[in-house]
């Protein structure tokens, strides 16, 4: 059986060979700042999205969407701002906040992903 850090870790590769998959690049994984990460930050043509990853290892949890809740959004941006403060260059693109939810309780596993999950306010 597999701890929470390696399931959260087993959730990632599988959000972001989802991601290269279809055509994003990956810019980051794992970004930490002060007060958060951020699982997954992908980029596509003139669009850099920020993506927690939240993956389901049994049915009884719920969805995994439900748990990106307001105080993670605000936490995700203030990370992505943290981000785009040390890579200006990255400024250029349009933001977006995404989800990948992964559901692991059955095989092959369920991946939704939802590009405009949330809006945020960033200010640099």
């Amino acid at each position: 059986m597999l701890g929470l850090k390696e399931r959260g870790a087993a959730g990632e590769k599988l959000a972001r060979e989802y991601l290269e998959s279809n055509n994003y690049i990956i810019e980051a994984q794992n970004f930490k700042a002060i007060g958060g990460e951020i699982d997954l930050i992908a980029r596509q043509e003139q669009r850099l999205y920020f993506v927690e990853v939240k993956t389901r290892w049994t049915d009884l949890a719920g969805s995994p969407l439900e748990q990106v809740t307001p105080a993670k959004q605000r936490q995700i941006a203030r990370v992505a701002m943290a981000f785009l403060q040390q890579y200006p260059q990255m400024n250029r693109y349009e933001l977006y906040f995404g989800v990948i939810g992964i559901d692991a309780s059955c095989k092959p596993p369920v991946i939704q992903w939802i590009p405009e999950a949330f809006e945020a306010r960033i200010s640099l």
